[in-house]
């Protein structure tokens, strides 16, 4: 599976890398695995980097993957970032931002990682 997990202690944050073409069933077997992982902290902010992901999810995906980072926002009892490189373009994880908290409180979009990882520290 081409998606990795670990915990990048220098920022305390849950770092999710994804990288080459990502199935939405692959996604939902990631975070099961992160959400019953129990050497986990039980609060913890979580970076989604798909930066390295070569294929886009379609429309009809973003209610699995909204309800995917429901599940991470209330395993982690934190903010979830997701990581892109489409600056300036509404994405799907947008969507799903906007579809997990309707305000963008819990979930956001960055194309700057520094910018994901300042959002994240600022609790």
């Amino acid at each position: 599976m081409p998606i990795e997990y670990a915990i990048k202690n220098d920022c305390k944050v849950l770092v999710v890398l994804a990288t080459d073409v990502i199935t939405v069933l692959e996604r939902a077997a990631l975070v099961q695995q992160i959400i019953s992982d129990p050497s986990l902290p039980e609060s913890i902010p979580v970076l989604i980097d798909v930066s390295g992901v070569i294929n886009i999810p379609e429309i009809a995906e973003i209610p699995k993957l909204a309800f995917l980072a429901e599940q991470i926002v209330a395993r982690f009892k934190s903010k979830v970032a997701y990581f892109v490189v489409q600056p300036g373009m509404v994405t799907p994880y947008h969507l799903v931002a906007l579809s997990v908290s309707g305000s963008g409180s819990a979930v956001s979009v960055f194309s700057n990682k520094s910018d994901a990882y300042d959002w994240l520290a600022s609790q």
